[in-house]
């Protein structure tokens, strides 16, 4: 029975790798990402109830082995949760997102090395479907999920999309790479089951004795080689399968126009080749000579410049736009550089930073790429604003173990005696020293430190903490590197629970017990994110349809569980605004103002102020809202409109002439009508004024 709990774990953890970047609901509010959110968390549950059911069985009978890596990650998680508001938490769907990936990782460190393969190769098969289903929208049989590109898989946009296709690239190509390695009888399903329980064993062997794959008066040499031959074609189905899965993502990345996948794909790529072919040692004995090397990296210098300069001119606007950010980051973490804002604060701060730049630099030429950002499109940043110097320092330190810890596990598993770390070539060739399950071992740690290499890469330029799919392969990849790469430690429950089965059934109930309230807890707490996100969807659709009444009461039954949520609260303090219920309007859009500020909010803010006849209060919202975002044209046109209606003829003639001078980031029928109001206002006070002072 505690085989049978560990096999049920092992198949709900690989359907949820190949099924879960796939899904999404249109039910559902950002229903490209929620959808993946609940099915995750919907499927931890399950795993977490078998999770319990093998601890009550096997509790006493197992060994618990950590290494530093897994003590490392959950300080790490413990720090950014120990700094925040949990009133706040209880309503954040990020953090039951959070909690569902801690115990992934847990259940995947459990899992025998036997199944990483096979979580690898899930991984790998949910990336094929994600590419073939983006080459599928590129020639046009299903529809992209924006309406300004025409490929985003079954992701809200190309860039996450792309980023998670380059984290999975590696994976694919390094089973590819390393197929060799691994022994197919040994890692196949049949092998997994059977490994597993022996009942099941007994059925396939009983299954194949049948008329259904064999005649009964088959001689056994003739059943061997139909066994061989079924291996046979596991491997080829399975080479095939990491061959497709390049060539699919190969064809389907160029057209993501995402540069951070494209150098992920490519540093990760590297990474692996020279792992398997030996490069490093080559290239050191080539290039032997000094004039060889000064050659050589000059060659490096220029072309890294070169392919630079391509990449930054390619997309030269988003370029920009990314270093404004950066650079408004930085004056962010000068004011909190210790322990940072707190987990998931970057959007509560950001904005109101990038308006007080505009405002001490209006001149500034980077107006023109500034927008509504919630991402610091670099993680480092955003872990520092987030979390402090102290909570990089701790990811760094996790990065450090991933890469620079020796092969522990095989150096003093198996052979004390023999340094593992060799030559990789002679690891892949040599038969005397390693077994067949090092190699393969070691061709797994190797993976997954290329996934983290393709994940750091693209985490350089985008934001993968904010998708769950790329979440999931680094949780996979960490947890693999940690079996494998760690300085192991044995925890060995205490021999007094063996001893005493009164010890043994009180432990059991007491976890239990513990397990059952947090079960119900969690389930409660997710029904409900997933109704009111179904409630929001509701009301997001009536509101685009001009509905603003009827909307009102999908949002008041979803705002009791999304009270927190900034994008929640501005279309909510939006659609207050638009039915005209001004008070409430304004005290929603201020809760939105402290989780997510942005120009929308301040708009409607001053929309609201203004029906009021709060006039200083609606221009103080007004031109807050041009500071976050100077680029656009609509919170100076509410302005000038303000001043015309108010009488203040100077100040309204002022903004429409600065309007009418601005320059235009993006061409619009709605831009041209602006300018042509602001002209009607130019006339119309200018004539009011000589009226004025003729009288």
């Amino acid at each position: 029975m505690n085989k049978l709990s560990s096999l049920a774990l092992f198949l709900i953890i690989f359907t949820l790798l190949v099924i879960l970047p796939s899904v999404n609901a249109n039910t559902l509010m950002n229903g490209t990402q929620s959808s993946k959110t609940f099915v995750f968390l919907w499927g931890i549950e399950a795993v977490f109830i078998v999770a319990v059911i093998r601890f009550w069985l096997g509790l006493g009978n197992e060994k618990n082995n950590w290494s530093a890596p897994d003590l490392l990650f959950f300080i790490f998680m413990l720090y950014m949760l120990s700094r925040n508001n949990w009133r706040e938490l209880s309503h954040s769907l990020l953090f039951l997102e959070l909690i569902g990936l801690a115990i992934l990782y847990i259940i995947i460190r459990r899992q025998s090395t036997q199944n990483y393969l096979w979580i690898l190769i899930g991984l790998s098969i949910g990336g094929l479907v994600q590419a073939i289903y983006g080459n599928l929208q590129l020639w046009g049989y299903f529809p992209s999920h924006h309406g300004q590109f025409k490929m985003t898989g079954s992701f809200f946009n190309p860039g996450p999309y792309a980023g998670y296709l380059a984290a999975i690239f590696p994976i694919s190509l390094g089973l590819y790479l390393f197929k060799s390695l691994f022994n197919i009888k040994a890692y196949s399903f049949e092998s997994i089951l059977n490994s597993y329980i022996h009942f099941i064993k007994s059925y396939f062997v009983r299954l194949y004795r049948t008329h259904f794959f064999y005649n009964n008066n088959e001689e056994k040499s003739s059943q061997e080689k139909h066994k061989s031959r079924i291996r046979s074609t596991d491997y080829t189905t399975m080479k095939s399968i990491f061959l497709i899965s390049i060539i699919s993502i190969c064809l389907v990345l160029p057209a993501s126009r995402s540069r951070a996948a494209w150098l992920a794909v490519t540093v990760s790529s590297l990474y692996l080749l020279s792992i398997r072919f030996n490069l490093t040692q080559q290239i050191k004995d080539y290039f032997n000579t000094r004039i060889r090397r000064y050659g050589v990296l000059l060659f490096l210098v220029l072309t890294l410049t070169l392919i630079g300069s391509a990449l930054y001119h390619f997309k030269k606007g988003s370029t920009d736009g990314r270093l404004l950010i950066w650079k408004v980051s930085t004056e962010m973490i000068e004011d909190r550089p210790l322990l940072g804002y707190g987990y998931d604060s970057f959007k509560k701060h950001y904005m109101d930073y990038q308006a007080k730049y505009f405002n001490d630099n209006p001149d500034s030429r980077q107006a023109m790429v500034a927008g509504d950002t919630n991402y610091a499109f670099n993680e480092l940043i955003q872990i520092t604003v987030e979390n402090g110097i102290l909570g990089l320092s701790l990811f760094v330190i996790i990065i450090l173990y991933v890469f620079f810890e020796k092969y522990w596990i095989f150096k003093y598993r198996r052979h004390p005696e023999v340094d593992i770390l060799q030559e990789p070539r002679e690891i892949i060739n040599s038969g005397k020293t390693q077994n067949e399950k090092d190699k393969q071992e070691w061709a797994l740690l190797h993976i997954s430190r290329a996934v983290v290499i393709s994940v750091l890469v693209f985490a350089l330029f985008s934001y993968p903490s904010q998708i769950l799919p790329i979440k999931i392969c680094l949780i996979a990849a960490i947890a693999i590197i940690a079996t494998f790469g760690g300085r192991i430690t044995n925890i060995i429950i205490p021999k007094c629970i063996h001893l005493n089965k009164l010890w043994l059934i009180s432990i059991k109930s007491i976890v239990s017990i513990a397990c059952l309230g947090f079960l119900i807890i969690a389930s409660s707490q997710i029904r409900l994110h997933e109704k009111a996100h179904s409630d929001w969807k509701n009301a997001f659709d009536l509101y685009n349809i001009g509905l603003y009444e009827d909307c009102l009461t999908y949002y008041e039954k979803a705002y009791k569980v999304l009270k927190t949520n900034g994008d929640f609260l501005t279309n909510y303090g939006k659609a207050l605004s638009m039915a005209e219920k001004h008070e409430k309007a304004i005290n929603v859009l201020q809760q939105a103002a402290i989780y997510y500020p942005n120009t929308v909010v301040y708009t409607a803010l001053g929309d609201s102020y203004k029906k009021l006849g709060q006039t200083v209060n609606a221009e103080q919202a007004y031109i807050h809202a041009w500071y976050m975002n100077p680029s656009r044209f609509y919170p100076k046109y509410l302005l000038a409109k303000l001043y015309d209606e108010s009488g203040q003829k100077d100040r309204a003639i002022e903004v429409a002439k600065e309007l009418l001078s601005k320059d235009i980031k993006i061409e619009s029928k709605a831009i041209q009508e602006i300018q042509e109001e602001m002209k009607r206002i130019i006339e119309k006070n200018n004539s009011e004024i000589q009226d004025e002072v003729k009288i």
